[in-house]
């Protein structure tokens, strides 16, 4: 104990600096910014919620709250600052020096839904196919197929879509996705002017899925189908079958009353 009026001997004085490294340690702990920015988060101040997420992520990498920091600075760089860019280096960062982290999946969605909004499609394919690698959820697989096939379909490549549209049925032919990829690979052969055989997939969905909210479209699109390769009472009797139920009844009634004259 210190009298008043003594000065601290060379040992307590030894103590006390001690206590004040380890408070002023605890005040610059990777928990201690992550509650700082967890309370600039709440308070709406995004930009400073990233400062001390960052002061983790780069001065604590080896800290199990490492990736945590990076998952929500990529976060609020997406969803709240709408900066793309800097959102993508956190995600790919936290997928490459963390591939063992519980925010890796989550993030690599992240990564190719950015890169598809920056239309840096085969970047985004690339993305989509690490996604399907590491994801234990097997719809989050299924929409990744799906996706891939929608962007070989807008990039005009027909046959990639259809073949990964293709995969995706023979990989999962009860999956919630089967109807899409059946109206999307009968979508193929349609625009290739191949009618038969987008008849085939056509009937499958219009049997197999009478229920799906493209069965309509389906019908009409396989009536389409039957008036181009001749077979017009057929084509009329399907437009008539989905006359009162196609959103555009004006389109359906003009090919009726052309294949009724």
């Amino acid at each position: 104990m210190v009298m008043k009026g003594q000065k601290p001997s060379g040992r307590i004085l030894c103590v006390l600096l001690f206590g004040l490294a380890i408070l002023q340690g605890c005040e610059n702990s990777p928990k201690r910014f992550v509650e700082q920015a967890e309370q600039k988060f709440e308070a709406g101040d995004y930009l400073g919620a990233i400062t001390y997420y960052e002061q983790v992520s780069e001065n604590f990498p080896k800290n199990q709250m490492a990736d945590d920091a990076l998952y929500w600075t990529g976060i609020i760089h997406h969803l709240f600052l709408k900066d793309d860019d800097k959102a993508l280096q956190a995600f790919q960062k936290l997928t490459r020096d963390y591939p063992a982290s519980p925010f890796t999946t989550d993030s690599q969605s992240y990564i190719a839904l950015i890169l598809e909004r920056l239309q840096k499609t085969p970047q985004a394919i690339e993305a989509y196919e690490h996604l399907i690698e590491i994801s234990p959820d097997i719809r989050v697989i299924q929409e990744s197929h799906f996706k891939i096939g929608e962007l070989y379909l807008e990039g005009g490549d027909l046959d990639q879509a259809r073949n990964e549209w293709d995969a995706l049925l023979k990989k999962y032919p009860s999956g919630v996705l089967a109807d899409k990829a059946l109206f999307g690979i009968a979508s193929t052969f349609y625009i290739q002017g191949r009618c038969k055989e987008a008849l085939n997939f056509l009937d499958r969905l219009i049997n197999n899925h009478p229920e799906s909210e493209l069965a309509i479209d389906a019908r009409f699109r396989a009536a389409s189908c039957l008036e181009e390769e001749g077979h017009l009472q057929e084509a009329l009797n399907l437009f008539r079958e989905v006359a009162e139920s196609y959103p555009n009844r004006l389109v359906v009634e003009k090919k009726i009353k052309a294949l009724a004259e």
